[in-house]
């Protein structure tokens, strides 16, 4: 395979999680009603609290993906990314899960861990998403869609700031500090403030953070060192 190939895999939703979403939908995830139950100390009841319902269906995926036979590891430390390696080699094909009910709101990372991460360890620049929108009733839980997507087709500016961002203050008196990297909501058109859509504009969104958070000059070597890295990474993708 040449270079030009191998770019192209690395851009493009790579085929195992591919076939992870079309084998879901292929089941009939979308027209089935799933149900969540607790059970302890002899008292059952149906979970109608959305805040664990992510972690829930991500441990269902896994279990569901073993019944299918497709080939899933997770890193040792369960509280690193990405949530699923599908490729034994652990240098593609990795899938990240997300859920969210209404508007999406989950955390994409933290700000800090990611810039990172991407930046010694690019192939998690370019894992997959797989995100669920589910609605949760007391008819049970229902997967309303699956979207999959790379980080770069749920990000955008925000007015006042190069990427849409959480922030947190730091102590009761601190400045407020860039926290967690947040999605847009890549369903709606904003004219004014568009998708990044790609890897290079997304990068310079984020050293653009940089410069406002440290310094230009830690900005810069970032970006450059990390782009380098990046396009490193997928001249060698075969």
């Amino acid at each position: 395979m040449g270079i030009i190939e191998g770019i192209e895999m690395g851009l493009a939703i790579g085929t195992k999680a591919k076939y992870v979403r079309d084998t879901l939908v292929a089941d009939g995830i979308l027209d089935t009603l799933g149900k969540i139950h607790m059970s302890m100390l002899g008292v059952n009841f149906e979970v109608e609290e959305t805040s664990a319902i992510g972690y829930m269906i991500q441990d269902w995926l896994e279990v569901w993906m073993d019944k299918k036979q497709i080939f899933n590891e997770k890193p040792d430390n369960t509280q690193e990314a990405p949530d699923f390696f599908l490729n034994k080699d652990h240098a593609r094909d990795l899938l990240e899960v997300k859920c969210f009910t209404g508007n999406p709101g989950f955390d994409l990372s933290n700000f800090d861990s990611y810039t990172r991460l991407i930046h010694q360890k690019p192939e998690h620049l370019f894992a997959d998403y797989l995100v669920f929108e589910y609605q949760l009733s007391k008819s049970g839980l229902k997967i309303v869609d699956i979207s999959l997507l790379k980080i770069w087709d749920m990000t955008r500016a925000m007015r006042d700031y190069p990427l849409n961002v959480q922030k947190k203050r730091q102590g009761s008196t601190g400045p407020q500090k860039v926290y967690n990297i947040r999605p847009a909501d890549w369903r709606a058109e904003n004219v004014g403030l568009p998708i990044h859509g790609n890897y290079e504009t997304y990068l310079k969104a984020i050293s653009e953070v940089i410069t406002l958070e440290e310094s230009a000059q830690e900005a810069s070597k970032w970006l450059t060192e990390t782009m380098s890295a990046a396009k490193k990474y997928l001249a060698d993708l075969k």
